[in-house]
C-alpha cells in the first residue's frame, strides 16, 4: 500500500473541497406488489425493454421452464422504490429476483452464475468457467462503456455520441472476439450464460436504430448474433421484443453521425 498511499498523497495539493449532497435512503414509497414465487424456482422482475434484464429473462425462459417467472417493474412509475421491491434489492435496480426460500438475488452476471449452477449447470461448464468469467467482466466493464455512448443514444436515455465512439467499441469489440470468440460461441459450441450476458447489448447495436445513428455492427460479431439468434430459437424474440420495440419507436430522434474512420 505504501507506494499508492505514496502516489495518493503526493495529488493533495491539487485537489480541491467539494461540497457532498447529502445521501438518503429513497423512500419505501409505491403500490407494486411482489408476486408469488414458483416452487423451487425464481421470480425475476424488472422492466422488460432493459438490456440488463433480457439476458436473465431471456436464460429463464430457455432453460428454466415452470421454474421461472417473469413480473413487471416499471422503474419509470417509480416501482422499484416500493416496500416489496427493497425488501429484495435495497439498490433499488434492475433486475432484481426472488428465491423460493425468500432470499433476494439481483446483478445480472451474477444471476445468470446463481440460475446456470441452479437449473442448467451446461451453460456454466467448470472446463470454461474461467474464460467465462473473464468475459463477463469484460462486458461489464470495458465493453458496457464504450457500448453505452452509441446504445444509449438509441434508447434516447443519452445524448448524441462523439465522432471517435465506433472506433472506441469496435476496438474493444477486435480485441474481445481475438480472445474469446474462437470458437462459434465464448464457450465453444454452446450458448453459455456468458452469451446470454452480453447478447441483448450486441443485440441493439444491430437494430435499424442504431443503423441510422451510423454504427455498423463488425461482421465477426453479426455473425455470433445471427447464430445466436438461430440457437436460442423463438425465445430471442421473445425476450428481446420491447426492447427492440423501444429502440424502434427512437429512430424518427436520432440523427446520422459521422464517425471517424
Amino acid at each position: 500500500m505504501a507506494v499508492h498511499e505514496g502516489w495518493i498523497g503526493s495529488n493533495e495539493p491539487a485537489v480541491e473541497t467539494i461540497k457532498f449532497e447529502d445521501s438518503t435512503k429513497p423512500p419505501g414509497t409505491g403500490e407494486w406488489k411482489i408476486e408469488a414465487v414458483p416452487d423451487g424456482g425464481v421470480l425475476l422482475c424488472g422492466l422488460p425493454g432493459s438490456g440488463n434484464v433480457i439476458s436473465p429473462r431471456m436464460f429463464g425462459l430457455k432453460h428454466m421452464g415452470d421454474k421461472f417467472k417473469f413480473q413487471v417493474c416499471d422503474i419509470t412509475k417509480g416501482e422499484q422504490l416500493s416496500p416489496d421491491f427493497l425488501a429484495i434489492n435495497p439498490f433499488h435496480q434492475v433486475p432484481s429476483a426472488k428465491l423460493s426460500d425468500g432470499t433476494g438475488m439481483f446483478e445480472s452476471t451474477s444471476m445468470l452464475r446463481h440460475m446456470a449452477r441452479t437449473y442448467a449447470p451446461d451453460t456454466y461448464p467448470e472446463a470454461k468457467a474461467l474464460k467465462i468469467d473473464m468475459f463477463m467482466d469484460k462486458r461489464q466493464g470495458d465493453f458496457y462503456k464504450v457500448w453505452s455512448p452509441i446504445g444509449y443514444y438509441a434508447m434516447q436515455i443519452a445524448p448524441a455520441p462523439g465522432t471517435d465512439a465506433a472506433k472506441k467499441l469496435n476496438g474493444v469489440l477486435a480485441t474481445m472476439g481475438d480472445c474469446f470468440l474462437t470458437d462459434k460461441f465464448v464457450g465453444g459450441d454452446k450458448i453459455c450464460i456468458a452469451d446470454y450476458a452480453i447478447l441483448p447489448l450486441i443485440n441493439t447495436l444491430s437494430l435499424p436504430t442504431t443503423k441510422k445513428v451510423g454504427y455498423v455492427l463488425p461482421e465477426r460479431w453479426a455473425k455470433y448474433l445471427s447464430d445466436a439468434k438461430a440457437e436460442i430459437g423463438e425465445v430471442f424474440a421473445a425476450a428481446c421484443a420491447e426492447h427492440e420495440g423501444w429502440v424502434g419507436s427512437n429512430e424518427p430522434a436520432v440523427s446520422a453521425i459521422k464517425f471517424d474512420a
